[in-house]
C-alpha cells in the first residue's frame, strides 16, 4: 500500500478493522519498528532466485536513479549516462562484496570518492594509505571474503587504476555526485534506519497474508518518502513474480492513490505478467496530464497509454479534463446511432397595390357665313366625364366652338396568407458512443447533494455487459 496523503494510513486501518483483518496491518513507518535492508536481502536471497548476483543490485539502485530522475536527461545523453553508472557500481559493489562478504551504501560512497582520478596516483603511496578504493581493491587480491576469479579481480583493479580515473573531470564529477545525491537520503534519517540497517520485513511477507502500509506520505517525507516507496514497490513486483504460483497461492494487490507519484518504468512490464502472478494493482489518479508530467522524458504520452493499456479494468468518475475525457469516450469507441429528426416551416406572405389614372382635353374653333346664331350644351358621362360645345351665327355665317373632356379613376387591393409545414423521420450514423461532455456533465460526484452517490463508467476488456450490450456499463458507488 503506497501512501501519499498523511490521513490515508488510518483510513486502510479503520478498513482492515471492519473486515476483520486489523491484526493483518503492517505499517512500515518512520519509528523503525519494522526495517528491510534491500542490499543484504537482495544479496541473501537463494541461489536459484538470484541470490548474490551483484548484478541484481545494480539493476534495483539503477531503476531507483532512474525513477528519481525521470524527464531529467534524454537521448544519447541518457544512453552514456546509464551505461557509465551501470559500470561504476558494478565495480564497486562487486569489490565491496568480495572484500567484505557484505555492502552497506555508506562503504558505496567512501569508495567512489577515495577512486583515484589517474594512474600517478594510483601508485602514490600517501594516496594509498588513505584511499578506501584502494584498500578494498588490494584485498581483493590478498584475503577476499568471497574470492574472486583471478581475471575478475583484475578487470576491476584495471577499471579504477585506468579507466574510471581517465573521464574527463567534468564527466567523472558528474557521475559521482548524482550517485551521491540519490543514495544520501538512505545515509541519514529514517531511510536508513529502514532500509540500510537490519531486516525484520521483506516484501513476501505480503504472500503471507500481512497488508503493508508503506507509511512515508509524500506530503510530509516528500522525495524520501517517494524514494522509499519506489524502492519497496519494485522488490515487491520483483519478488512477486519469482514466486512459484499454483492454485493455492494466494492473491495479492498493489494500491496507490494519487498513483501519479508512484508510477515507474517497470509498471508496464510487471502489469502485462502480473494476472499469471496472481497481482492485482490498483492506481488511482485524477487525470491523464498529471501521468504524462510524473515520467518526463520523451514521449511521456507514450509511455502512459502503454501503461494504461495494461490495465483491464477502467473507472472512470466525474471530470472535467478534457484530454482525459475525450481519450475516455475514444476508448468506449463508436457506434451506430439512431437519431430522430424534424422539420417545421412558418410562412406568411402579403400583397398591397394601389393606382390613379386620369386625362383631360380641350379645343376651339371659329367660322363665318350668312347667318348668324348660337347655342350651348354640356353633358356627363358614367365615367365622370364632361363635354361641352358652344356655337353662335350672325348674318352671313359666322361660329366657333369649344370642347374639353376630363377623366380620372383609383384603385386599391390587399392579399395576405401564412401556411405551417411538419415533418421528421430517422437517421443513422456512426459517432461516439459517450461523448466527452457526458463526463463533466452526467456524472455524480457524491456528497449531501448526490444523496452520498458517487457514479462513473466502468471499461472491462473481454466482457459484455447486459445493460448496454458492450464492454462498458454505468457503475453507481455509495459513499455510506
Amino acid at each position: 500500500m503506497l501512501i501519499a496523503k498523511p490521513d490515508e494510513a488510518q483510513r486502510w486501518i479503520g478498513y482492515a478493522k471492519e473486515c476483520g483483518r486489523e491484526k493483518s496491518i503492517v505499517r512500515l513507518d518512520a519509528s523503525g519498528r519494522y526495517r528491510f535492508n534491500f542490499i543484504d536481502y537482495l544479496l541473501g536471497l537463494p541461489p536459484e532466485l538470484g541470490g548474490g548476483l551483484i548484478d541484481n543490485v545494480v539493476h534495483t539502485l539503477l531503476h531507483l536513479l532512474q525513477v528519481a530522475q525521470s524527464g531529467e536527461g534524454q537521448g544519447e545523453r541518457d544512453s552514456f549516462w546509464l551505461k557509465a553508472m551501470r559500470e561504476l557500481l558494478s565495480n564497486s559493489l562487486s569489490s565491496l562484496y568480495h572484500a567484505y562478504g557484505t555492502v552497506r551504501l555508506d562503504q558505496l560512497l567512501q569508495f567512489v570518492t577515495s577512486a583515484p582520478i589517474s594512474e600517478k596516483q594510483a601508485l602514490d603511496p600517501s594516496f594509498q594509505s588513505w584511499s578506501m578504493c584502494y584498500q578494498t581493491v588490494r584485498r581483493l587480491f590478498e584475503k577476499p571474503a568471497i574470492p574472486l576469479l583471478p581475471n575478475d579481480a583484475k578487470v576491476i583493479a584495471e577499471y579504477f587504476g585506468q579507466t574510471f580515473g581517465r573521464l574527463d573531470p567534468k564527466t567523472r564529477s558528474n557521475i559521482v555526485i548524482t550517485l551521491s545525491a540519490e543514495i544520501s537520503p538512505f545515509l541519514r534519517g529514517p531511510l536508513h534506519t529502514l532500509f540500510a540497517t537490519d531486516t525484520n520485513i521483506t516484501p513476501e511477507a505480503v504472500h503471507q497474508g500481512i497488508v503493508l502500509l508503506l507509511d512515508l506520505p509524500l506530503k510530509r517525507f516528500e522525495h524520501a518518502g517517494r524514494t522509499a516507496a519506489l524502492l519497496f514497490k519494485y522488490l515487491f513486483q520483483k519478488a512477486t513474480e519469482r514466486r512459484a504460483v499454483t492454485e493455492a497461492t494466494r492473491p495479492v494487490f498493489l494500491f496507490a492513490d494519487e498513483a501519479q507519484f508512484f508510477v515507474s518504468p517497470y509498471d508496464m512490464e510487471f502489469l502485462s505478467t502480473a494476472r499469471s502472478a496472481r497481482a492485482s494493482t490498483v492506481y488511482i489518479t485524477q487525470n491523464l496530464p498529471t501521468l504524462y508530467a510524473s515520467v518526463g522524458g520523451t514521449h511521456p504520452q507514450d509511455r502512459i497509454d502503454a501503461l494504461m493499456g495494461n490495465f483491464q479494468t477502467k473507472i472512470f468518475h466525474a471530470n472535467t479534463c478534457h484530454r482525459t475525457n475525450q481519450w475516455a469516450a475514444d476508448l468506449i469507441g463508436k457506434s451506430v446511432q439512431r437519431r430522430r429528426s424534424r422539420s417545421w416551416s412558418h410562412g406568411t406572405s402579403a400583397q398591397w397595390s394601389e393606382g390613379t389614372s386620369g386625362n383631360w382635353g380641350k379645343q376651339k374653333g371659329t367660322s363665318d357665313g350668312r347667318n348668324w346664331g348660337g347655342g350651348v350644351s354640356s353633358s356627363w358621362n358614367h365615367n365622370g366625364e364632361m363635354s361641352v360645345s358652344f356655337n353662335s351665327n350672325s348674318g352671313g355665317q359666322k361660329g366657333s366652338s369649344t370642347s374639353s373632356s376630363h377623366g380620372g379613376g383609383w384603385s386599391q387591393g390587399t392579399n395576405s396568407g401564412t401556411s405551417d409545414t411538419d415533418g421528421g423521420g430517422w437517421q443513422e450514423q456512426v459517432e461516439h458512443t459517450v461523448f466527452s461532455a457526458d463526463f463533466a456533465n452526467k456524472l455524480r460526484q457524491g456528497g449531501a447533494r448526490n444523496n452520498y452517490i458517487v457514479t462513473g463508467l466502468l471499461l472491462q476488456a473481454n466482457r459484455v455487459f447486459s445493460r448496454t450490450g458492450a464492454c462498458w456499463t454505468p457503475v453507481a458507488f455509495r459513499q455510506r
